[in-house]
């Protein structure tokens, strides 16, 4: 097994409404106000929030920035994006799990929305140079072309159930950003409100796919 360390950790959600919302007065203000008390502890209050309004239809968008700017919100017409990065340590990895718990209580309509998600790290080998020697491992060569990344379906009991388009998914590929580290992203989705026993369960996910090539997190 390769023993790695996940570093610069982070997750991206895209919250979808059922259908797109064009922009309404209320509909803003409700998600405004719900936003500034549920994230009121970390500073934020009406002067927090950037409107983008465009054309005042489809084309409008609520803006909101945190941690200097490592935490990013985005109300659209599509839905609520959210961009949570710069992860190092457990404590991180907590908080961005209540960022995405309160944000997910300021959309309307929570039981109609699907989230998809994709957590991500740039993995950091514990033993030297072993980027290398993963893909060595696990990529075949075909007709002369090597492959320079490479997924893997979750096969727990819950993901065999799922469509393959729900199922976590497991994408790896050398770092671009950090030499000598692997990028590992995990995508998932859900809906509606999320269980407390869904996010606890997702950390033994993460680490059984990454297991299954070859991976163990220290």
């Amino acid at each position: 097994m390769h023993k790695v360390t996940a570093r610069d950790f982070g997750l991206r959600c895209q919250s979808n409404f059922a259908t797109p919302k064009p922009y309404a007065e209320d509909a803003v203000r409700g998600f405004v106000s719900t936003a500034i008390r549920e994230f009121a502890s970390y500073g934020v209050g009406a002067n927090s929030f950037v409107n983008n309004e465009g054309d005042r239809l489809f084309n409008y968008g609520i803006s909101l920035s945190l941690f200097n700017g490592n935490a990013a919100f985005l109300l659209g017409r599509d839905g609520l994006l959210r961009s949570l990065a710069g992860g190092q340590n457990e404590r991180d990895a907590e908080l961005i799990r209540q960022l995405l718990t309160r944000a997910h209580r300021c959309l309307p309509e929570l039981e109609k929305v699907t989230h998809r998600m994709t957590a991500f790290c740039h993995a950091e080998f514990t033993e030297g140079d072993e980027l290398g020697k993963l893909f060595q491992e696990l990529v075949v060569v075909k007709a002369g072309v090597k492959a320079v990344a490479l997924s893997v379906l979750g096969d727990d009991a819950n993901d065999l159930l799922l469509a393959p388009d729900d199922r976590l998914r497991l994408d790896v590929a050398p770092s671009e950003l950090k030499e000598g580290r692997l990028f590992m992203a995990w995508r998932f989705s859900a809906r509606g409100a999320i269980p407390e026993d869904y996010w606890a369960a997702l950390a033994p996910r993460f680490k059984a796919t990454a297991g299954s090539l070859g991976i163990e997190f220290v």
